[in-house]
């Protein structure tokens, strides 16, 4: 879908994730919308996954 602009999740088990974005020029505001969607929505099973392996109960206000 989105050739010109990428990005990447690097998650390392019991230490703080990592999420850079690569967008290369010229890169269209749609792809960045695209990327910038797809990063939200990944962060947020990163953030549901690390809970899951803390065994804590995610909260409403974790995730917003």
């Amino acid at each position: 879908m989105v050739d010109r602009a990428k990005y990447v999740i690097s998650r390392k088990p019991f230490e703080e994730s990592q999420i850079s974005a690569e967008i290369s020029v010229p890169a269209l505001a749609e792809d960045v919308s695209v990327i910038l969607h797809d990063v939200a929505r990944d962060f947020a099973k990163i953030v549901v996954s690390q809970s899951r392996l803390m065994r804590k109960p995610l909260k409403e206000e974790d995730i917003t």
